[in-house]
């Protein structure tokens, strides 16, 4: 059970000590005293609120409802329990300021005997945005947050209670759980004031808690990729459509001339997938047709890559394992001393093909591998005169993935080469999902076959040349076939770059 855990100081966004939620792109948070006071009939300008991207959730949520039906909750939970230390609940308040992240805002709450819970609405969670797609992602987060609790030791908060209809005490979907006190990982990450020693033996004992948790969550193992459906009894029952961030119809309507200032998320529903190669090919079907000679030669050799990533290893289980959404380092929650308290944000929780799965690397020790997103300056980890997000050198990326694999390793040694690969899948799988990252992650990842070939295969081998020979069906097999065997190479490890 996880009422083991402590209440927690939990934001959806960055928080300076507690609960990071649902940040996709990049950390956020509020401003000092940035807050919304619904009594108060404080007015929402989105250009000056963090919060005004919620306000149409934070009109229609029955806030003065809320402190008595959080207490009601409460009281129920204490009853059933049947514990004799049931504490005197009396009343709860909601506290200041409201939290916000990239998909949702939360609403802390205060109890009179020093409880604190949080309350997790959409921010699509109105008439008119609110459909059957979200109701099910809401309720199979709740659900499978509510097992692992059950089920494994994974930290996770505590779901208190949940609802995914638009009618319903409070007037939005939401989800009611226990706040946990912890630190976001990255701001610990990165700890100057101390020596590297130190600071090793704390990232490795993080590593320790989080490869732990993730080889448990390798055990749920399903037949199809998807998102996970439950039974009244609780139990998981079957596989359906996942839920996930469209960033091509996002970036679409970005480009889009017209006065359309809507900014909020568009999801597209996939699955569920019979087969792994299914499953890395959805990315491609929401890519809009290329229209410039680069796009081009960009999606055909993605195409030509995901063709690549060889069929699974049998011996292994072709199967689908849970996997956390959003794998990275705004969502560990830990102590000072690098022990992990909670692992947050599961929306979006869903079986994948297990080369993707629970046993990758965490998103934070992948990121050299994604140009765009990847912004390393010499002594910028170290500089304490450096303003603005750290990052580890290539370097400390490649040692603490070394660290993590042989981790992951000590539960199943076969299960270290999943892990190592998973650098390059996960990548093809970001180059497919997200066209701002594309062109960056294909062209590193072409540098990296090239390094792992002789000289007399390389020479005169273009990054442009080939892509676009490849787009226009003109490519030499010879080439493509070097290509290809370079591509083999670096997923067996040739010169230790995975």
């Amino acid at each position: 059970m996880c009422d083991k855990l402590k209440p927690l100081d939990v934001l959806d966004g960055a928080s300076n000590h507690g609960y990071a939620e649902d940040n996709h792109y990049e950390t956020s948070s509020l401003p000092h005293g940035s807050t919304y006071d619904a009594s108060a009939g404080d007015s929402i300008n989105e250009d000056q609120d963090p919060l005004g991207a919620f306000a149409s959730v934070l009109k229609t949520i029955r806030l003065d409802r809320l402190p008595a039906f959080a207490t009601q909750v409460r009281r129920l939970l204490a009853e059933h329990s049947q514990s004799t230390n049931s504490p005197s609940i009396e009343t709860a308040t909601v506290a200041s300021p409201l939290l916000s992240g990239s998909y949702h805002v939360l609403f802390p709450i205060d109890f009179s005997d020093g409880a604190r819970w949080i309350l997790k609405v959409p921010g699509l969670g109105t008439i008119g945005k609110w459909g059957p797609a979200a109701a099910r992602s809401l309720t199979s987060e709740a659900l499978t947050m509510r097992l692992l609790c059950r089920e494994t030791t994974i930290p996770v908060p505590q779901i208190f209670e949940f609802s995914a209809d638009l009618h319903d005490e409070i007037g939005v979907p939401f989800i009611l759980m226990e706040w946990i006190d912890g630190c976001s990982l990255d701001e610990v990450w990165f700890d100057i004031a101390i020596t590297e020693a130190d600071l090793q033996s704390r990232r490795t004992q993080t590593l320790r808690d989080v490869a732990s948790a993730m080889t448990q969550l390798s055990n749920f193992i399903f037949q199809c990729g998807g998102s996970i459906v439950f039974g009244a009894d609780g139990a998981p029952s079957e596989v359906g459509p996942m839920r996930v961030v469209d960033s091509h119809a996002m970036i679409a309507r970005l480009d889009a001339d017209d006065d359309d200032e809507d900014d909020s998320p568009i999801y597209a529903e996939v699955g569920p997938f019979q087969d792994y190669r299914s499953y890395y090919a959805a990315g491609l079907a929401r890519w809009p047709e290329p229209r410039v000679d680069w796009q081009k030669g960009d999606l055909a050799l993605l195409k030509l890559f995901l063709d690549w990533i060889p069929e699974f290893d049998d011996s292994m289980g072709a199967s689908f394992v849970l996997t956390h959404p959003d794998f990275d380092i705004q969502n560990i929650l830990v102590s000072k001393d690098g022990h992990v308290k909670a692992i947050i944000d599961w929306d979006g929780v869903c079986a994948v093909p297990r080369t993707v799965g629970s046993e990758r690397y965490p998103s934070w020790l992948t990121r050299d591998w994604d140009p765009t997103m990847y912004n390393y300056q010499s002594g910028m980890e170290t500089g304490s005169n450096f303003e603005g997000c750290r990052e580890d050198s290539p370097e400390k990326f490649a040692f603490y993935r070394n660290v993590y694999a042989g981790l992951i390793a000590q539960s199943d040694s076969q299960v270290e080469n999943v892990t190592r690969q998973s650098l390059i899948f996960e990548n093809l799988l970001i180059a497919a999902d997200d066209p701002l990252c594309t062109h960056g992650i294909l062209v590193n990842l072409f540098d990296k076959i090239k390094q792992v070939l002789n000289e007399g295969q390389t020479q005169g081998l273009g990054y442009w040349e080939l892509t676009q020979n490849i787009a226009q069906g003109k490519a030499d097999q010879r080439v493509v076939d070097i290509l290809h065997g370079g591509f083999n190479a670096l997923l067996a490890g040739h010169k230790g770059l995975i």
